[in-house]
């Protein structure tokens, strides 16, 4: 039987994805401070890698430590209004608070201030106290229970009305709320402290829950038989409970937000942009190999395997540095008046825009741009931050429809809210053609709920 055998030639090109490369592409998607701890790995892990201790110290000038309480309150959303987190003012409202909450409690440990009162509240009643402490050890992160009382008495051996009297006792405790089995429960006891369970709050609190989260006003105070405004004024008074009272306490403390490139203007216009790496170490080529004939021969034959290792990492930090560089001088090129306060909206921009620009690849500068801050004059934002994307037409971008969507609610009768629709209709004629669909993807992204729940009676 005669076999046959055909071969074909064919041409292909792909990049073999190296140990090396990926190296220097992690390199190039870090934030400064992950790089910095891949820089200090590097240095301990190859020998021909060695700090220039006079670059690092010369490098950290007093004008580079940023302004951390700035760049904390900008990064919150008290200065700088960047885009990309734009609220709603109730809603802003809301989380200062949680966050001043926060702040107040930091390092306080939940259970840990509960025991400090269980030994108040039981000090000569051992068993009560050791109650306490099991159903202390049995909360969750937001200051619920997990167990049912009954749950409880048969794991410690204790009559059930014993651990039903101790729980009693326990959910007097501060903060308001804890020892809760469910949300109506928590708003309950937080109510009662304040003597307001009662009427239509403590209808809304053991009924109406599900109907208020969905803005099912009307349909509350038609159940109620109570007008939509009395619902509204109790929605917002119910507001003010916090849900989970125990979240504001333990858990680890904010992170300051470390800008990666500083942008200062000049005083005879125009900026300066540099990397804010003054506390990474600069590293170098390690003298050792500059002088090898004073090394015996396994020494030398070992440092030789680390040398190309070391010239590629310290390449690859240098192509880093200069590629974020290219990267943000035409960003600020691009957006100088959004960062002057001349305009309030973004102009539209693509990485794909930015990378033909510099003469990159559109990846790279997605690389380049991910996880890394900008401070400017003006306030702190996300690299990432910057790029919106186009109306037709190209000269307006969909930030500035969401500025406009913004001022639009804001300023709408709130007892005949616009409609999606009406919305759309009310951009176009300021000359922002968008669909409706368009609206209601924007209003969420900002945060603002729909005509049905912004209505005021």
């Amino acid at each position: 039987m005669e076999q046959s055998q055909s071969f074909k030639l064919g041409l292909s090109q792909h990049l073999a994805m190296t140990q090396e490369l990926r190296q220097a592409i992690g390199i190039l998607q870090q934030s400064t401070q992950d790089f910095s701890r891949t820089v200090e790995e590097a240095y301990r892990s190859n020998p021909l890698l060695e700090i220039d201790e006079a670059a690092s110290f010369s490098a950290a000038r007093e004008d580079h430590v940023p302004d951390t309480e700035r760049i904390m309150a900008t990064y919150l959303g008290n200065g700088g209004e960047s885009p990309a987190f734009a609220m709603q003012d109730e809603e802003e409202r809301r989380r200062e608070r949680r966050e001043a909450s926060l702040h107040r409690r930091e390092g306080q440990d939940l259970k840990q201030f509960l025991k400090e009162q269980a030994r108040f509240a039981f000090p000569e009643d051992a068993a009560s106290r050791s109650i306490a402490y099991f159903l202390i050890d049995s909360l969750d992160e937001r200051g619920y229970l997990t167990l049912s009382p009954a749950e409880a008495a048969q794991a410690l051996q204790q009559p059930p009305l014993k651990v039903e009297d101790v729980l009693r006792s326990v959910q007097e405790f501060e903060p308001a709320g804890v020892f809760a089995r469910s949300l109506s429960e928590c708003l309950s006891l937080q109510a009662e402290r304040l003597g307001m369970f009662q009427g239509l709050l403590r209808q809304l609190i053991q009924c109406h829950l599900p109907e208020i989260a969905a803005g099912k006003i009307r349909q509350i105070a038609a159940a109620e038989q109570v007008k939509p405004s009395e619902v509204q004024a109790a929605v917002q008074l119910l507001r003010t409970l916090d849900p989970k009272p125990g979240s504001a306490y333990g858990g680890e403390q904010a992170a300051v937000i470390v800008p990666d490139v500083i942008v200062r203007e000049k005083d005879e216009g125009g900026y300066v942009i540099e990397l804010n790496d003054h506390f990474v170490p600069r590293l170098r080529l390690s003298r050792l190999y500059q002088h090898p004939e004073a090394l015996d021969g396994k020494t030398r034959e070992y440092l030789s395997k680390n040398l190309h290792g070391a010239m590629f990492f310290l390449n690859s930090i240098e192509k880093r540095r200069q590629t974020i560089l290219r990267v943000s001088e035409e960003i600020v090129r691009r957006q100088e008046d959004f960062l002057r306060r001349r305009t309030r909206s973004l102009r539209p921009m693509t990485m794909q825009e930015v990378a033909g620009a510099i003469g990159m690849h559109e990846s790279t500068v997605s690389r380049a741009v991910a996880n890394k801050y900008l401070q400017a004059p003006c306030g702190t934002f996300l690299l990432r931050s910057f790029f919106t994307s186009a109306l037709p037409g190209g000269e307006r971008g969909a930030d500035e429809v969401k500025q406009v969507l913004r001022q639009l609610i804001a300023a709408e009768d709130p007892q005949h809210p616009h409609s999606d629709a009406r919305l759309a209709a009310l951009l176009a004629q300021k000359g922002l053609k968008v669909s409706r669909r368009t609206v209601v993807k924007y209003r969420e992204q900002l945060n603002l709920p729909s005509s049905a729940k912004r209505k005021k009676y």
